[in-house]
């Protein structure tokens, strides 16, 4: 669980770039494109996608979004840390952030 990532990659000017490149180019291309820093655009528009999503998620699963990937203040917090903010055992958060980001997936793969 430690690997996953949000991946902002469906910026639609840059999917056109990717659509049809052959699986292992395109993770060279993802790897690539995040040592370039983003714009005051493609900023707003991952803030736009990720409210977007975040918005559909129940309230515990978007509070451990939050905290768990530090989107709003940049601190990443361990599944431990977020356990005790919101009383819970760390092997719930763990299910929680499963979850959300499972559906959060289906939203970006639906939307």
């Amino acid at each position: 669980m430690n690997n996953i990532k949000l991946d902002f990659d469906f910026f639609s000017k840059y999917e056109k770039e990717v659509k049809n490149l052959p699986e292992e180019k395109k993770k060279i291309w993802i790897q690539e494109r995040k040592k370039i820093p983003l714009t005051r655009e493609e900023k707003n528009v991952m803030k736009i996608f990720l409210d977007k999503f975040l918005n559909k998620l129940e309230a515990r699963e978007k509070e451990v979004i939050i905290q768990r990937f530090g989107i709003y203040d940049g601190r990443k917090k361990t599944h431990k840390e977020i356990a005790q903010i919101l009383n819970l055992s760390g092997e719930r958060i763990r299910q929680i952030e499963k979850i959300a980001l499972e559906k959060m997936r289906f939203f970006k793969n639906n939307s």
